[in-house]
């Protein structure tokens, strides 16, 4: 990432002369935009919201929320047959569904701002939810149980993946808006 000064503005970089650049360690603050209102103070346009180290977590973030809807959606409208597929009795699908609804919204929630720590964190504690109820359906009487370990081991991959951009995004700094938002 190339660190630019005030004095870089305006030489061809791609920035107007109008941006404001701040250094903030190696990184820098958001650029801003002063727009003139007749008769009001100018209207200040923030470019982006943060820089995150590295850049590529928010990204990952916005990626495990599509994912979280597509894998939301099949637990909630194909409840039953993933009931049967993983060998479980047709008692669970209220709480496959239940898992549906809780996956869709942490998503939705990532996928509106990928740098609120609070749904990434949320998504790792209904990795937890969803790896007990598999567990208890990896029984020796089930016919299924290969599928489950399988659904199991996607489970906690998905969980360490949750966990590791929660914790990066937890680290980022907030460059403008003056607070802190987790």
């Amino acid at each position: 990432m190339a660190v630019l000064d005030r004095a870089d503005l305006g030489r061809g970089n791609g920035h107007a002369p109008g941006h404001a650049f701040e250094r903030m360690g190696r990184f820098l603050r958001s650029p801003q935009i002063a727009l003139p209102r007749p008769g009001k103070p100018p209207a200040t346009v923030v470019i982006d919201r943060v820089r995150a180290r590295p850049a590529v977590t928010p990204t990952l973030a916005g990626s495990l929320g599509v994912m979280g809807v597509g894998l939301g959606l099949v637990e909630l409208f194909a409840a039953r047959h993933l009931a049967r597929w993983l060998g479980m009795s047709e008692r669970s699908t209220g709480l496959i569904r239940a898992f549906g609804v809780r996956e869709i919204a942490t998503s939705f929630a990532l996928m509106a701002d990928p740098t609120r720590t609070r749904w990434l964190w949320a998504r790792t504690a209904g990795d937890v939810l969803d790896y007990a109820a598999l567990r208890a359906a990896d029984r020796a009487d089930n016919p299924h149980a290969h599928r489950v370990r399988g659904v199991i081991g996607f489970i906690l991959f998905a969980g360490v993946l949750d966990a590791v951009v929660a914790g990066r995004m937890s680290t980022v700094k907030r460059t403008c808006g003056g607070e802190a938002r987790r």
